[in-house]
């Protein structure tokens, strides 16, 4: 059994798209090994303020619910024993002068490696390394960054001598070639997995709490997105107008994909009418039997069913979503004999 020791994203994204023997070990080193952030303010100078620590505990909580979606599909904290949690909780080590926070990843990687039972091996590395770079990049933070492209300043100060708006924006927000193609390589492993995806959004949400929660900071790090005055002032704006809003949706959906997982709980991926994709969780115990089995079977005639379902929208896009019921349609024939049945 051989031992691979990753440092880097470079080296992470070539392992990815790599083959390797199932059995091969992966260690992770540099700056895989660790989540860094860093707060430049007057109020941050070896100390940790009451806003900044609740904005750390948020990220800590939407690491939970990643790692119980990994492990379960299911987000609920509540599906982690205490040893587990234990085993996911951030320690962050404090540098002095400027607000120096770095907590080592080595106990939250082996934790998570070892929960992922159910997949294969050669999945099963090429997913965890997939979450140590977005963990450590915190790429989240990387797309609230580039939500930010209204960064008009530097835009229009290009656009003045390019007609390439778009190239303009990789210029900006990638700086040279080889991070513009990183970027593209994360995001598309993002699309694709969905737990790498869980943990993208917990990063985004712990960016956003972090910057909330040191809103008079004049610059903050988090792996490798960059926040300057203005950027923290606009990603706390934002935040202020894109409050999550909590809707019962009903309508036809697809039922394009399921999976159970242990602990009762079952997570479908369903299309609306639009054509947009996006998962919800069923809890079994809670669930009807007889609607169970017909999103399965949905599932497997790629067919629609008319849904009721709980939804937390942020910015627009269904964040959090669970399935409460299927509804009984009446079959269009049975309406019509109903229509010229005699009293």
């Amino acid at each position: 059994m051989s031992t691979q020791t990753i440092s880097t994203v470079e080296e992470a994204l070539a392992y990815i798209a790599g083959n390797h023997p199932e059995n091969e070990v992966v260690e992770f080193g540099g700056a895989l090994s660790a989540f860094h952030a860093h707060i430049d303010g007057k109020n941050y100078h070896a100390s940790i303020p009451a806003g900044l620590a609740r904005g750390l505990w948020e990220l800590q909580e939407e690491l939970y619910r990643a790692a119980a979606f990994a492990l379960y599909g299911d987000e609920s904290i509540k599906r982690l024993t205490e040893e587990q949690k234990e085993k996911f909780e951030l320690v962050f080590q404090v540098s002095e002068g400027s607000l120096d926070l770095l907590a080592p990843l080595e106990t939250f990687f082996k934790e998570l490696g070892e929960g992922f039972k159910n997949m294969d091996s050669g999945h099963k590395m090429k997913t965890l390394i997939a979450i140590a770079v977005i963990m450590a990049a915190a790429w989240g933070g990387v797309t609230v960054y580039q939500s930010l492209a209204e960064n008009k300043q530097k835009i229009a100060e290009i656009e003045a001598d390019t007609k390439d708006k778009q190239g303009v924006r990789d210029m900006v927000l990638a700086q040279d070639a080889s991070r513009a193609e990183q970027l593209k390589v994360i995001a598309d492993i993002v699309r694709r997995d969905p737990v790498a995806g869980r943990f993208a959004k917990a990063t985004e949400n712990g960016t956003r709490a972090i910057i909330k929660g040191a809103s008079d900071a004049t610059q903050i790090k988090i792996g490798d997105a960059h926040f300057d005055r203005d950027a923290i002032v606009e990603v706390n704006q934002r935040a202020t107008r894109e409050a999550a809003q909590a809707h019962i949706v009903t309508d036809e959906f697809r039922v394009v994909r399921g999976d159970a997982r242990d602990g009762g709980v079952t997570r479908f991926w369903l299309v609306d009418s639009k054509g947009i994709e996006f998962s919800g969780i069923v809890i079994d115990e809670d669930f009807d039997g007889k609607g169970l089995n017909q999103l399965w079977d949905a599932f497997r005639r790629r067919s629609k069913l008319k849904l009721e379902i709980n939804t937390t929208v942020v910015r627009g896009q269904i964040k959090n979503a669970s399935i409460l019921r299927v509804i009984e349609q009446t079959p269009p024939h049975s309406k019509a004999i109903a229509a010229i049945a005699p009293d």
